[in-house]
């Protein structure tokens, strides 16, 4: 999977409600650059949006109805989050020096999540690996000025974290492992050859 081109992209997150430490909606961006246009995508208050600047500096703005940007789905899948003692993709083991590994699923795919505290999380997929990491402080997402964006609807809402996703989220380390490895066996993914590798920077909460 590309997106305009592109195997490997960026995406800036920042957490725009925070309620009591617990439940937590996101906004975030991440742009593409395609011939003379730019393309950059949006999630503001629950709603996607898509703006295109091209070479002359005109910028469009537009509702945005995806599945592709629903980052309330990645804070889901952090909370199902599941202690395992290995993962290997294809003939690879998936190497976590920190030994918290975690298995989870996302968009109707499986990933294994190496956590490594503060210097934050790689997930691990067949044709995916996504590279977290935390941010030293808050950046600025904002609406763009159109009123073409006053009829975009809410596309995620905001989500009650488990000890484990906030754990995830922020690198401030609550793990316990002991119980659950007893029933959580190696998790073996497929390999594939056509991967992506976007890179996730968030700021925590």
């Amino acid at each position: 999977m590309k997106i305009h081109g592109y195997s490997e992209f960026d995406i800036f997150a920042n957490p725009a409600v925070v309620q009591n430490n617990v439940r937590v909606l996101y906004n975030g961006y991440a742009i593409f650059t395609e011939g003379n246009t730019d393309f950059k995508y949006l999630l503001v208050n629950g709603a996607v949006l898509e703006t295109n600047t091209g070479s002359g500096g005109n910028t469009t703005v537009r509702c945005f109805h995806t599945d592709t940007f629903q980052f309330d789905d990645i804070l889901h899948a952090l909370n199902d989050a599941t202690p395992i003692p290995s993962a290997s993709v294809g003939t690879v083991a998936v190497d976590c020096p920190s030994k918290h590994l975690f298995k989870t699923s996302f968009s109707g795919a499986k990933f294994a999540i190496c956590a490594s505290g503060k210097l934050g999380f790689t997930a691990y997929s067949s044709d995916m690996t996504i590279a977290v990491e935390y941010l030293n402080g808050p950046i600025n997402i904002s609406m763009p000025l159109s009123d073409n964006t006053k009829a975009c609807a809410d596309m995620a809402t905001s989500v009650l974290m488990t000890p484990t996703g906030a754990t995830l989220l922020t690198g401030i380390s609550s793990y316990s492992h002991s119980r659950k490895l007893k029933a959580e066996g190696h998790m073996a993914m497929e390999a594939s050859s056509c991967g992506v590798s976007p890179r996730l920077a968030l700021t925590s909460f």
